[in-house]
């Protein structure tokens, strides 16, 4: 992916919310409204995606890795608030 295109905007517009002025402590915190907006649009493209993954959802017995982590960055660029996504 270029670095042009790793910005996705957002599907509904936003109201103009300000961003955090830092990140919080990941482990005790409330995530901002844009930042559970942008983890939503993510599950919903993953839902209708064909992963081709192990979760170990329906299988009793683990062989390998089973867990996979997906994340959101929200950012403010050309004016606009776009995110951008990660999978490991």
């Amino acid at each position: 992916m270029s670095k042009s295109n790793c910005f996705k905007k957002f599907k509904q517009i936003q109201k103009n919310d300000s961003l955090p002025d830092k990140l919080d402590y990941p482990f005790y915190y409330t995530p901002h409204d844009l930042a559970k907006c942008a983890a939503y649009e993510l599950q919903e493209e993953l839902s209708r995606t064909d992963i081709n993954h192990d979760f170990g959802i329906e299988k009793k017995e683990r062989n390998g890795a089973i867990g996979k982590m997906f994340g959101v960055l929200v950012v403010k660029k050309w004016g606009m608030y776009h995110y951008v996504e990660y999978h490991q």
